[in-house]
């Protein structure tokens, strides 16, 4: 209703969940332990560790959130954006490679959809990703990795992060 209205697209995905708890206890009023985004971010968070956290388990788990288990989340993308990061730069070889770089490339969005369109596991879609790029990554570094792969790999990444909006 609200597109008919607006003209404007409402969202893109819908991802529905459990109850969020706080340490081990279901959040609510009564209980007063209700956490509100506003208030992480005001407190120095990032709104993209915020997302990412709420999006990282599975729709259909419960969610417990405590600072412990949030940081650990957030080192984790931060670690993929550092990674990510490093997939660019002056030290990509000139030459081209053999399949294996093609292979892990074509892999990003391979493993990206094949966990996204079938139950949306996005823990599992974003570990994927994870282990690819650190392996993109260990080949720039042996300086098997040309620059025109690198750049279709930040190309697909761009492309996944129109669903996470939490990478770049």
């Amino acid at each position: 209703m609200v597109e008919g209205v607006t003209d404007e697209p409402f969202a893109h995905y819908w991802l529905h969940a459990s109850h969020l708890y706080v340490d081990g206890k279901k959040m609510s009023k009564s209980r007063g332990n209700i956490i509100y985004p506003r208030d992480l971010l005001k407190q120095g968070h990032q709104w993209s560790h915020i997302r990412f956290f709420l999006i990282y388990g599975h729709y259909r788990r419960k969610l417990n959130f405590t600072f412990a288990k949030y940081t650990q989340v957030c080192e984790r993308l931060d670690k993929l954006r550092n990674l990510v990061k490093n997939l660019s730069g002056h030290e990509l070889a000139t030459q081209k490679f053999g399949a294996r770089t093609k292979e892990l490339v074509a892999k990003l969005t391979l493993d990206f959809e094949e966990n996204m369109n079938n139950d949306p596991r996005v823990k599992d879609a974003f570990d994927t990703l994870f282990n690819t790029v650190s392996k993109l990554v260990t080949l720039k570094d042996k300086r098997k990795l040309s620059l025109k792969d690198s750049n279709e790999a930040l190309a697909k990444l761009k492309a996944i992060d129109q669903v996470f909006q939490v990478i770049f």
